[in-house]
């Protein structure tokens, strides 16, 4: 009888094992032991539960213990050293105590790695190399925030990697196009590019538009695009040297597209955005945020030839009209997100159109569209009724009537941003009642408020998270 509960778990498929060892948080301490107890539990963590190995500065959620305790070049490698030879995906972003010689020992033992995230590690051009030499099968890599890293490294990963098919190199500031057009030329497989200068250009103090944050220009995109046919992502935000020449070779190279991020490309105009949009009809997400330069012409083809976009975003696109977001409207019904923050040409005729053609709509930002009304909101409220998050704070002209249309035809709204609007407490109030799914409010700056106490007791009274900076009725 002593043994029997011993012999019940030996009997125990794998399969259950397997379970039960993933419901375990992946730990340093469960890495070390649990290969010790016996080979059948070995074999089941290294074979079916930790093939992925996260160990970033607080994958725990414990700051604390993260902090007290950061993984260091001998925790790593006791883990990896004769234990875990056959780990497919290692993440140790942000492990900054780790040196430069633990991700060479990580190459040694990475012949079946097939991701891996570097993200703010001691990463140096010697780091690649020995990646590039020990990890052939590598096909995800991140190692952003490397600031050590130049055209050298990549370009050895390039050529040593050519499975690769995901690579992110933000705030890597010494990169150029030597970078880019080596993954061009030898990783045609390559679906997902991720190369924001922002983190490095805030890192050194420089403005977003300073011409030192820029060393990418169009011949390192022209090298990508015709190198990689496949590719799927690409996201370029902030380099203000890409013109409107690399951003149509990216059209003609890269049919497939399905998502491109090009906030801030200050450069581009319609005539490099509308033969992108034109070429590549599979898109899904677009982001063309702060494109002071982008017209309605861009939208329209958007319109024509992306029937399938979900995700749009532009925030800050001052030339747009009504005249675009009702070509977006027409035909793209399956928009889930859209984002015209701050684009003060458009009215009420923009939120008839999409109110009554994107039926899917779920995140609607109108922040400062100063022309809306209550009229535009109720063609929301009436057409969209997924809706979950939606923000039109410093939209003067909407008040309790638009609010209360929306309140009424979108019952599974989550967040609510109105600040700076013309909305009370009458409105407010039904709010928080109609909607219970509600989780943050934001009614900051309303002026209309007058018993701003009432609403704070309704916002507790149905668990809300209140925003809110009462402004004293005149006496």
């Amino acid at each position: 009888m002593v043994g029997q509960p011993l012999r019940q778990l030996e009997d125990l498929p794998l399969c259950i094992l397997a379970h039960i060892l993933t419901l375990v948080p992946c730990s340093r301490t469960l890495l070390l032991v649990v290969p010790l107890v016996c080979r059948r539990w070995r074999a089941v963590l290294l074979e079916h539960v930790y093939a992925d190995i996260t160990l970033e500065w607080a994958t725990t959620g414990d700051r604390g213990w993260a902090r007290s305790n950061p993984i260091t070049d001998d925790g790593l490698l006791a883990i990896l050293h004769g234990r875990f030879r056959r780990v497919t995906g290692l993440c140790v972003a942000d492990c900054r105590q780790l040196s430069a010689y633990a991700v060479r020992a990580i190459a040694k033992h990475g012949r079946h790695l097939r991701s891996l995230n570097l993200g703010g590690c001691k990463v140096t051009d010697y780091s690649c190399k020995a990646i590039a030499a020990g990890c052939p099968a590598l096909q995800n890599l991140i190692i952003d925030d490397c600031k050590l890293v130049t055209d050298i490294g990549v370009s050895a990963i390039a050529a040593g990697c050519p499975k690769l098919r995901e690579v992110t190199l933000s705030g890597n500031g010494q990169l150029t196009d030597i970078a880019l057009s080596s993954l061009g030329t030898f990783c045609p497989a390559l679906q997902r590019v991720h190369f924001c200068s922002c983190r490095e250009a805030w890192s050194v103090g420089l403005r977003l538009d300073d011409d030192r944050t820029t060393p990418l220009t169009n011949a390192g995109v022209i090298a990508l695009a015709r190198g990689c046919p496949k590719m799927r992502h690409f996201d370029l935000p902030y380099w203000a040297q890409v013109t409107d020449v690399g951003i149509g070779a990216l059209g003609e190279g890269c049919a497939e597209l399905l998502t491109v991020d090009l906030r801030h490309c200050k450069a581009l105009t319609d005539n490099g955005v509308t033969p992108l949009f034109s070429q590549c009809p599979r898109l899904s997400a677009v982001d063309m945020r702060r494109q002071a330069l982008i017209t309605d012409i861009s939208l329209q083809t958007i319109g024509k030839n992306c029937a399938s976009l979900a995700s749009l975003l532009l925030r800050e696109c001052e030339l747009i009209t009504d005249a675009g977001l009702v070509g977006i409207a027409n035909g793209c019904k399956g928009l889930r997100r859209l984002d015209l923050a701050r684009c003060a040409g458009i009215t009420d005729a923009s939120l008839l159109a999409i109110g009554g053609h994107c039926s899917s709509l779920e995140q609607l930002d109108i922040t400062a569209c100063s022309q809306l009304s209550d009229t535009g909101l109720a063609a929301i409220g009436d057409g969209c009724h997924l809706l979950l998050r939606l923000n039109l704070a410093n939209c003067p002209l909407v008040s309790d009537t638009g609010l209360l249309a929306v309140v009424h035809g979108c019952p599974h709204l989550q967040t609510c941003d109105a600040r700076a609007t013309s909305v009370s407490e009458t409105g407010i109030t039904k709010l928080l009642y109609l909607c219970r799914e509600l989780s943050t409010l934001n009614v900051a700056f309303c002026s209309q408020i007058m018993d701003m106490p009432m609403v704070q007791a309704s916002s507790a009274r149905h668990g809300v998270r209140l925003i809110h900076h009462h402004i004293p009725a005149p006496r």
